[in-house]
């Protein structure tokens, strides 16, 4: 089922509803209590997709991952700059992405293997 979002007015609405927001707590509550506090959250919502049962709950957990989510990378991304003078921060940013790439591509891996595995599984039952 498509939910024809469009892209441009996603990215608006997730940097203005999430990031900034995000952003300005992580300044008032500190970095160990706000990136501790989302990464929760995501990971609750992310957990509650298993009882999705429509498009309406899948949205309303959508757009709450979304606001979970939002925060994280730039909220690490100035945490970082608070410990590191500004021509040592590319080693640490650069590490962050590399775990994302490494995390995406065993994804994949994963995607993959899962798919050969049941893929092989349902030969042999059929």
């Amino acid at each position: 089922m498509s939910l024809s979002l469009h892209c441009t007015f996603y990215c608006c609405c997730h940097t203005l509803t999430g990031q900034i927001p995000s952003n300005l707590l992580l300044m008032r509550l500190g970095g160990p209590v706000w990136l501790a506090a989302i990464t929760v959250a995501w990971g609750a919502v992310a957990s509650a997709f298993a009882l999705v049962k429509g498009p309406v709950s899948f949205m309303l957990l959508r757009l709450l991952l979304g606001l979970a989510e939002s925060g994280s990378l730039p909220g690490t991304w100035y945490y970082i700059s608070l410990f590191y003078p500004p021509h040592r921060t590319t080693v640490p940013y650069s590490l962050i992405e590399t775990g994302i790439t490494v995390s995406q591509v065993g994804l994949r891996v994963g995607q993959l293997l899962s798919l050969s595995i049941c893929g092989a599984t349902s030969a042999d039952l059929g």
